[in-house]
């Protein structure tokens, strides 16, 4: 058996030549996989379980296991919600998403550029 490097990209690329909706679901579902990466992270760094951070939010665990699969956007006023949960003294994390540029201080903050 040989063992080969795969680039990911470039199968990804191929995917989107032979359906160009997943390209359009893709870009779409941007910012939803910055804020999964994001919610999973800091719970990861703060050693929270969904249903502790869940708590922390006010919102039931099933809303937090929904945002980390990443596959759809949160509305306004859930990013403001966990913008409201910045945690002080800690360092800046960015993503740039297409037009948003995901800023992550605790949870996270959204700036969208026109």
């Amino acid at each position: 058996m040989v063992n080969q490097v795969v680039n990911t990209r470039d199968l990804q690329e191929e995917r989107f030549q032979e359906n160009p909706a997943a390209r359009e679901r893709w870009e779409r579902t941007a910012l939803a996989r910055a804020v999964a990466i994001a919610v999973i992270r800091y719970r990861a760094e703060h050693g929270l379980s969904q249903r502790a951070l869940a708590k922390q939010l006010g919102m039931p665990q099933p809303h937090v296991a929904r945002l980390e699969l990443g596959e759809h956007n949160p509305s306004v006023d859930m990013l403001q919600r966990l913008a409201l949960r910045q945690v002080r003294g800690e360092g800046k994390r960015g993503y740039h998403v297409g037009k948003a540029n995901v800023e992550c201080r605790g949870l996270c903050t959204v700036h969208t550029r026109r």
